[in-house]
């Protein structure tokens, strides 16, 4: 997925009404790849989150 943050919200829908199953938090967002529309991936905006296409590592307070 080669989009930005702005991009990927803007082609996204409002995710599953349940927080994440690995970071905990409710950033969920339904994508569906442009080459697979049929199959709709649930992908955390979290960036802190390591299942996350916006992952930026470990995160200091």
């Amino acid at each position: 997925m080669d989009l930005t943050f702005s991009e990927f919200i803007k082609q996204t829908t409002p995710g599953p009404k349940k927080p994440c199953p690995t970071c905990k938090t409710w950033g969920l967002r339904g994508y569906r790849e442009p080459d697979n529309p049929d199959v709709e991936k649930v992908i955390c905006t979290n960036h802190g989150c390591s299942d996350s296409p916006f992952y930026r590592g470990e995160q200091r307070p």
